[in-house]
């Protein structure tokens, strides 16, 4: 399912913020969903949010934002844009994950904010699928932003939790080692 993460890197989430901090991380393509993405920022700019993106233009992609799109969105004031940030190290300062990706082929950003800690969100794909296993999840069926939107709302108005149960699912089943056991023990059945 997936290459696998190395658990020992990643700062772990100890408390959930007072303003939800709400994040998109992809390459800024529109399938990724960056746009839908700014729609329910825009939608939700006096809720207790705060919404960031991050990530780089991919110019050899045609699904990529240009650069005039990306200075459009740089001037917003309702959502922030970091640029590339060090997923490991960086994570644990936002409280929820929000991917809008049309199609994936495993959601290797799902997965590390699910460890970190994040609660997720994301739009239903053979790729996203997995993370219906885990605590903290939420598998949205379409891309209408009402839905998003929705669970947004819940999620403040609940008193958030961190799961350990994610990590323990997570390093069991998709840590680096986890993963490298599996392909072990399929090249010594082949043997």
């Amino acid at each position: 399912k997936s290459s696998g993460i190395d658990t020992k890197k990643y700062i772990l989430k100890d408390k959930f913020n007072d303003r939800l901090k709400v994040l998109f991380a992809s390459r800024l393509l529109k399938d990724k969903g960056v746009l839908e993405f700014i729609e329910l920022a825009k939608s939700l700019n006096n809720n207790n949010f705060e919404f960031f993106i991050a990530g780089d233009l991919d110019p050899g992609n045609p699904s990529s934002l240009n650069s005039d799109e990306l200075n459009e969105i740089k001037k917003l004031d309702f959502v922030d844009y970091l640029g590339f940030i060090d997923i490991e190290n960086e994570l644990h300062n936002y409280d929820v994950f929000v991917s809008l990706s049309v199609q994936e082929g495993f959601s290797r950003t799902l997965l590390e904010s699910s460890f970190v800690g994040l609660f997720v969100l994301g739009l239903e794909n053979n790729g996203t699928k997995f993370i219906s296993e885990l605590d903290n999840s939420k598998l949205i069926t379409n891309l209408k932003i009402e839905n998003f939107q929705k669970e947004l709302k819940k999620l403040d108005s609940m008193d958030l939790s961190l799961s350990l149960k994610n990590q323990d699912i997570i390093r069991s089943q998709y840590s680096s080692n986890a993963v490298a056991n599996k392909f072990k023990n399929i090249y010594e059945i082949l043997n």
